[in-house]
């Protein structure tokens, strides 16, 4: 939200330049986003006067203008539409520099000579875009410089990011009453006077039925007759502009000044609209249909909470007002409404109808009960002032079930038990008043003021203390009640080593959010997605069934910046339905994006792609890491997201853990992948229980000779290549030290369904230099158990 500095000043004396006080609130907790200049600096403008002018000889649209500033007259080329002989003018001479890093220079344009420009607000820095030139009064006195002439109407805009839970805040009067609680100073509330010479009573005019106390457990609503619409005064517009809201005309103007200065949503209906002058708060029905102020009609959702009069909604409560009931040039009489809406029924309305409004942000945020009647008078003595209505004698106000003061049980000794330091009562008290946060004399607890509904909790009275008495004030300790040691076999440690040895292997983390939408994926479950009720929007719908989503946007939007070697990893939770109706199943998983050049561009290095070979090699590091030997990798069957005869599943304990291989083209040009990416998922939750601690045992370095033996079986493709190399490995004996594939063969000579596979065994002994005639026994054996297990043959 923006405030502006001169007029969070009205409320309570500053002393601090906008930026320490940002500082301050930074320090406070509150997050300032930016500090804006209302005028950015420029210099060498002055005040100027247009003698005359006549139109350029080459150029319809141009005026030749000669611009005196009481020293000089200059000769400025002029294509604004409303420049006149006989005004005072924004002038910028040559060598003047202007917001933009512009600097002004001798120009000609179309053969004419210009020295000087006459400026526009936008040109100024004021507007984003201007229709003409700035024209000013005709008092202004020539030749002053500009910067200075402006020098009253500086501002700062502090651009103060809110919390959902600190709606007291999101007011000028609700951000100056928390300043005052930091800086240790008074607030100043407006303060006024309302004469009610309506010549009846606000309940004589109007009648209010509220069906629904609890989406609106208040309202209240007083009447101003005989308004005379028209423009704001000046002082009222500066102040909406300063915090970005277009002045409409003065009775919508006033119900929006009240908003920001107490942080209460007000609406003016037209009195004469209302039929037959009741107001009903009600839910929507089956099929209603509305027309918002903003001229679209709605079809309303359904339990919508609605401002009726007897025959149709006037307003969608607390978000928008109704064409039927706006106020226009003829109106008279104005009925203010002021009230409560729960926060709920706000937000799910809202979001229902695609609608957010200043009005529904503070609802959904809390809004003050307390503070319907204040905000209401301060609008209808407004009305007074600056439209001459008259008052209407009382108001109506329908609050049949009064929210009690909420009280919090507090012992000082909390405050030294989390904040590590004593302190006396009479500071902790000092500092709560502060906050408007009194003692109960009769018990030890504290009465938590209306406007502070953030505030439940015993801890939440000691952040209050906290913030106040300064962070940086607080005592560093180096012991925590909190026991933070976890055994090596904790799950959070293990999860923290998958990533560290990630990181280690060369990979980068992803973090992603676990909401996308629908379209983006079905094409990763074959059950049902599990669905948000009320999401953020409707790429945001549902929560991820896979981890792999989230990795290929990542990769999308690395490609398209030029980034085309990734290699990725994320860790986090994915969900599936229950088939019970409970919670989703939230089982925890990784997943491994691998695409692009295998190296980086260089002269000594192959241009090769990565390929499914560099994610078997990954997903094996990682297993070797954990000692973890008890898994097997079969191919795969037709999958939802990866190629068929690319892929392969990984089997670990009784069930499947996860798949990897070449992600399908239509999933890549779903995320508008346009390079060939390989991928894995593995539930890493359901590895963790099949771990078994390994305890690491160093030997030395064999002093015996190693013999090294090939040979080339012939053997049936559906053979996982893994499952011969365990056997030979089981049946070689204590000596046979290593055995692995390195050549594979496919040719006509051999059958359709077969393949050679060349496999290399490394026998060694740590006691002892081996004999030919002893490997050759153990060589022919392991040739005769696996022709005889597999049907294998050897190769020539």
């Amino acid at each position: 939200m923006k405030f502006s500095y001169k007029w969070l000043k009205e409320y309570v004396d500053l002393e601090l330049t906008p930026y320490e006080l940002a500082d301050k609130l930074t320090h406070a907790g509150f997050e300032v986003e930016e500090v804006i200049q209302k005028i950015p600096f420029f210099k060498d403008v002055v005040i100027g006067f247009v003698k005359e002018l006549y139109k350029h000889p080459d150029a319809d649209k141009l005026s030749v203008c000669t611009v005196d500033d009481g020293k000089a007259q200059y000769q400025v080329i002029c294509g604004a539409a409303n420049i006149r002989a006989g005004q005072k003018v924004p002038f910028a001479k040559i060598g003047a520099e202007l917001p933009g890093d512009f600097k002004i220079r001798k120009a000609k344009i179309r053969g004419t000579e210009s020295l000087g420009m006459i400026c526009s607000q936008a040109e100024l820095g004021l507007e984003e875009h201007s229709d003409g030139i700035w024209i000013l009064p005709d008092d202004t006195t020539m030749g002053l410089d500009f910067y200075d002439y402006l020098g009253s109407e500086q501002d700062y805009i502090l651009d103060i990011f809110i919390t959902p839970n600190r709606g007291d805040c999101m007011s000028m009067i609700g951000m100056a009453r928390e300043i005052a609680a930091i800086l240790d100073k008074q607030i100043r509330y407006p303060e006024f006077v309302l004469t009610e010479t309506g010549g009846c009573t606000t309940a004589e005019l109007i009648s209010v039925e509220v069906q629904d106390v609890i989406g609106c457990p208040r309202y209240s609503a007083r009447i101003v007759r005989n308004v005379q619409i028209g423009e704001s005064p000046e002082w009222l517009q500066k102040k909406l502009r300063a915090v970005g809201f277009r002045p409409i005309n003065n009775i919508v103007d006033i119900t929006n000044y009240v908003l920001f200065e107490y942080g209460q949503p007000l609406h003016g209906f037209d009195l004469s609209k209302i039929k037959s002058k009741k107001i009903t708060v009600r839910r929507s029905l089956n099929g209603e249909k509305f027309i918002t102020l903003d001229g679209k009609e709605r079809d309303l959702p359904a339990e919508t909470l609605l401002i009726c009069d007897t025959n149709e909604p006037v307003a969608v409560a607390g978000i928008m007002g109704g064409q039927n009931s706006e106020v226009h040039p003829e109106t008279t009489d104005i009925l203010i409404e002021s009230a409560v809406f729960s926060q709920e029924s706000i937000a799910v309305a809202g979001k229902k109808l695609g609608l957010s409004t200043e009005a529904s942000r503070r609802f959904e945020r809390s809004v003050d009960t307390g503070n319907t009647i204040k905000a209401m008078n301060r609008a209808a003595y407004l009305m007074q002032e600056i439209a001459q209505g008259k008052i209407c004698q009382g108001y109506v106000d329908l609050y049949p079930q009064p929210i009690p003061q909420h009280k919090i049980d507090f012992n000082i000794n909390e405050l030294s038990r989390l904040l590590g330091a004593s302190y006396e009562n009479e500071l902790v008290q000092k500092l709560f008043a502060r906050l408007g946060i009194k003692v109960d004399d009769q018990s030890d607890s504290y009465i938590i003021p209306s406007f502070r509904n953030d505030l439940k909790l015993p801890a939440d009275l000691v952040e209050e203390f906290a913030r106040l008495i300064g962070y940086s004030a607080l005592p560093a300790r180096n012991q925590s009640t909190v026991p933070y040691s976890r055994s090596d076999q904790e799950t959070g440690n293990y999860y923290s080593k998958i990533t560290s040895e990630l990181i280690m292997f060369g990979l980068t983390e992803f973090a992603n959010t676990s909401m996308y939408g629908k379209s983006e994926l079905q094409a990763f479950s074959e059950t049902s997605l599990v669905t948000i009720l009320n999401p953020i929007s409707d790429d945001m719908a549902c929560l991820r069934p896979s981890i792999l989503p989230g990795l290929l946007k990542s990769a999308a939007y690395n490609i398209n910046r030029g980034q085309k070697n990734i290699r990725a990893f994320e860790t986090g939770r994915v969900f599936f339905p229950d088939t019970e109706g409970g919670l989703p199943i939230q089982p925890y998983h990784l997943g491994v994006l691998l695409s692009g050049k295998r190296f980086e561009e260089s002269w000594n290095q192959p241009d090769d792609s990565i390929d499914f070979f560099d994610m078997k090699g990954i997903i094996e590091q990682l297993f070797a890491a954990f000692k973890y030997t008890d898994y097997s990798i079969k191919i795969q069957t037709p999958s939802l997201i990866f190629a068929q005869g690319e892929a392969v599943d990984i089997f670990c304990g009784h069930g499947k853990a996860g798949s990897f291989g070449k992600v399908r083209k239509e999933i890549l040009k779903i995320f508008a992948v346009r390079q060939d990416v390989y991928a894995a998922e593995l539930n890493i939750e359901m590895l963790y229980p099949l771990l078994t601690p390994v305890k690491t045992i160093f030997i030395s370095i064999p002093k015996y000779p190693f013999i090294e033996k090939d040979l080339a079986f012939v053997i049936e493709k559906s053979v996982p290549s893994l499952e011969l190399i365990n056997y030979i490995r089981e049946i070689g004996g204590a000596v046979l030290t290593g055995a692995w594939v390195f050549d594979l063969y496919e040719g006509t000579d051999l059958p359709e369904n077969k393949h050679s596979l060349n496999i290399r065994l490394h026998f060694q002994a740590t006691d002892r230099t081996l004999t030919d005639n002893e490997i050759d026994d153990i060589f022919q054996n392991i040739i005769r158990l696996c022709e005889v297990k597999f049907n294998a043959t050897l190769r020539n």
